[in-house]
């Protein structure tokens, strides 16, 4: 069985004229196989940009509390976050947290982070285990892809990337071409497809995707319409 994305990333190379070999598939009869192989001897991977998309269609905990119950959460931690931005916790007389102050801050970071997905220390943000469901867009999760989950995968250079990311997440590199770039250049992978697809209700363009092509192969790499 194809993984979630395969088929159609397959129908929308094969529409830019690209050809596959038809013998070829991942039967996991060997460790780190690539989704698909093209006629030309390269392969291809294809993946997507991770997201809570479960929690995003379904009602959490949060949400099936009484309204009541929910506004004085809410309260207690814009409280929490409050006491965060103005640092309101006991100092000794060297000005370090003491063992009571460090231990009301770790607290109150806690309480942030469990109701918006929000890390104080760290400034990361995270869609799950969370009350208040939110989506974080930028280039974080694309460049995850390119130089962890698959970069680390594949590293011999004979395999091309096929994301799908949302729209929001391709229009933040193509406003920040110059940034990304220079971020994924230690990536193994040549030749990165980056296609929009309808993440909320599942649905992908085959006929007129929204997608651009990254060459890491060329000097100046470039980002291109594909």
């Amino acid at each position: 069985m194809n993984k979630k994305g395969e088929e159609e990333a397959k129908r929308i190379m094969e529409s830019k004229g690209f050809r596959f070999d038809e013998t070829y598939y991942d039967d996991n009869s060997k460790t780190s196989m690539p989704d698909l192989k093209l006629s030309t001897g390269q392969f291809l991977e294809v993946t997507h940009t991770k997201h809570n998309i479960k929690d995003w269609n379904t009602q959490n905990k949060f949400a099936q509390k009484p309204l009541e119950e929910r506004l004085k959460i809410n309260e207690y931690a814009h409280k929490a976050l409050s006491r965060l931005d103005q640092d309101e916790y006991e100092r000794d007389d060297d000005y370090e947290y003491t063992e009571e102050g460090n231990r009301k801050r770790k607290r109150d970071v806690k309480i942030v982070k469990e109701h918006w997905g929000y890390d104080y220390d760290t400034h990361e943000h995270s869609e799950y285990n969370c009350d208040l469901k939110s989506m974080s867009f930028s280039s974080n999760l694309i460049e995850n892809e390119i130089l962890i989950d698959k970069g680390k995968k594949y590293h011999n250079g004979n395999v091309d990337l096929f994301i799908f990311v949302v729209k929001e997440e391709l229009t933040y590199v193509l406003n920040h071409k110059k940034q990304f770039l220079s971020r994924i250049k230690t990536t193994p992978f040549k030749i990165i497809y980056l296609c929009v697809w309808d993440m909320i209700n599942n649905k992908y363009e085959i006929e007129n995707p929204q997608i651009v092509k990254i060459n890491l192969d060329i000097n100046p790499p470039s980002i291109s319409n594909f």
